[in-house]
């Protein structure tokens, strides 16, 4: 959904998925920038910050998502 641009619809879906596991840093991430996207750039930046505590590694070998970190700021 939010790759083809229903952001609003996406995010329930990630709040779902991270009420199961509240420590999942792609749903944390892709959560982050939906709401980076709709507005709520704040509190996007903090779920993207904490995914990356979360799984580092991750976030610094993927071009992407690394990139999109630092475009938020």
């Amino acid at each position: 959904l939010h790759k083809k641009g229903f952001i609003e619809q996406a995010i329930p879906i990630y709040k779902a998925v991270l009420d199961i596991l509240p420590e999942n840093a792609d749903a944390l991430h892709l959560l982050g920038m939906a709401l980076h996207q709709t507005g709520y750039s704040e509190t996007g930046m903090g779920l993207i910050s904490k995914a990356i505590n979360i799984d580092r590694n991750q976030f610094y070998t993927d071009k992407f998502k690394s990139s999109s970190f630092y475009a938020c700021n």
